[in-house]
């Protein structure tokens, strides 16, 4: 898995054109023919114990996807999934009344790396902490600072968003948050997020400068996942 960097565009004249969405990363996936890549925001920070944590994921994400023979990520087919969310600040999930399936789906386990996450205690009562790591499909989630998408994922991305009809003057978060609640896109979110943002003023601000332009650098993740 490669991971890729960057950074917000920078705030522009509402009299004007809008400046294009930020596709840059995911259209990179399609033109390196990228299986999967990890894409942060340039202020992001990660979890203690990433590469453990990750490890985690990815197998539950093979049972989700019904990767029988160990595909990687999970990843048995283009449907399997188009974006794993790490780092989010807002989902909300299906609602039993109208998903009484999804609502359902989730995986659970305790994680030493886990803040206390009470929240999930109740579907693991023999746990020995609160240290609760979760998995489940993603219905509705916004922000998009650490994200995993997969090549088909990448191509479906710019195909929906970038299609007739899309409001590209919209936050592109908020285009993604629909097209996962409309079940365009499929996806999974895991919850509490892996990473953080760096601030240097209040929660509303981070190190990214406001007049900065867009940016973006290639690294390696071999070592991400991979000890």
């Amino acid at each position: 898995m490669e991971v890729l960097y960057h950074q917000q565009c920078p705030s522009y004249d509402i009299n004007k054109p809008p400046p294009k969405p930020p596709t840059h990363a995911r259209a990179q996936v399609i033109d390196e023919n990228l299986s999967s890549a990890l894409i942060l925001e340039g202020d992001i920070d990660l979890t203690v114990g990433i590469r453990e944590v990750l490890s985690s994921i990815y197998t539950h994400l093979q049972i989700f996807t019904g990767a029988t023979h160990g595909e990687e990520y999970g990843l048995v087919d283009d449907n399997s999934w188009d974006m794993l969310h790490l780092k989010h600040c807002f989902s909300a999930g299906p609602p039993p009344a109208t998903h009484p399936i999804s609502s359902q789906i989730f995986a659970a386990w305790e994680d030493e790396y886990a803040p206390d996450w009470y929240n999930y205690t109740s579907v693991l009562p023999n746990a020995k902490s609160p240290k609760i790591r979760a998995l489940h499909p993603t219905f509705k989630v916004a922000c998009t600072q650490a994200y995993v998408v997969s090549l088909a994922g990448a191509q479906r991305l710019l195909y929906e968003i970038g299609s007739p009809g899309v409001q590209l003057d919209r936050p592109i978060d908020l285009v993604m948050l629909r097209k996962f609640s409309d079940g365009v896109l499929k996806g999974y979110m895991v919850q509490p997020s892996l990473f953080g943002q760096w601030k240097n003023g209040n929660i509303g601000d981070s190190d990214i400068p406001k007049d900065q332009e867009w940016n973006m650098e290639k690294g390696s993740g071999k070592n991400v996942i991979k000890g």
